[in-house]
């Protein structure tokens, strides 16, 4: 017999607030903003990761309060019931936390960077990085990259 789920207004509130959270998620999707330094390109991206999983969280232990399954809520998600079960237990431990992907930018340091700036503004913007590498071979190409001249 299935337990019964009826919600009062502030239940479905709630649970109105969690889909919305999840749709915003999707909806925010590839997005990328044009500078991409380092981990800050990914930060709101990353955080944003984290609301919706405490959401659907805090959804799954509302579901539990209710009489429900971990499995129904997981289904009311469109998650598998192993990732709701895994985001409940890295809450718990407080793992559950915006984290930023990839290796992180490897920095040439100031004085390198300045360099850099100086060789581009003699040779002009019409430079291209194998060239720019050629010359400053210890600088990795995301950090070429990432140099803007003021």
């Amino acid at each position: 017999m299935k337990p019964n789920l009826e919600k009062d207004e502030a239940g479905r509130a709630e649970e109105m607030k969690h889909l919305e959270i999840v749709e915003e998620s999707r909806a925010a999707g590839g997005e990328r903003p044009g500078v991409r330094r380092g981990s800050q390109w990914q930060r709101d991206r990353r955080e944003l990761e984290w609301t919706v999983r405490a959401g659907a969280v805090e959804y799954g232990s509302f579901v539990l309060i209710q009489g429900g399954t971990r499995k129904e809520a997981a289904s009311d998600l469109g998650l598998s019931p192993r990732t709701l079960r895994e985001w409940a237990d890295r809450r718990e431990a407080g793992t559950l936390c915006a984290e930023m992907r990839g290796r992180p930018l490897k920095d040439s340091g100031p004085m390198k960077r300045n360099e850099v700036i100086r060789y581009l503004r003699e040779v002009g913007p019409g430079v291209g990085v194998a060239r720019i590498r050629g010359v400053f071979p210890e600088v990795s190409c995301p950090a070429l990259f990432a140099i803007r001249i003021p």
